[in-house]
């Protein structure tokens, strides 16, 4: 395990479990960016974006996205 490996998880199991929730959720979104790099939309993606569009939220940009759940998640707290 390299050390930036190992100084991670030692900061992150200093964090409260709702902030190192946080982290989780970062690494996955950048390690769906790395195995996306195709540029191919998923199945998924492509089910998200028809629903945003019929729901009327597809002018959301994923850091608004992130913003609003972040929001919620402090709210939750």
């Amino acid at each position: 395990m390299s050390a930036d490996v190992i100084q991670l998880v030692q900061i992150v199991g200093r964090l409260p479990e709702n902030k190192a929730a946080e982290v989780l959720d970062f690494a996955r979104f950048l390690l769906w960016q790395v195995g996306n790099q195709d540029g191919e939309a998923t199945p998924f993606e492509v089910w998200a974006a028809n629903l945003a569009q019929a729901k009327g939220f597809a002018y959301l940009k994923e850091e608004d996205i992130a913003r609003i759940i972040h929001e919620s998640r402090q709210a939750a707290d």
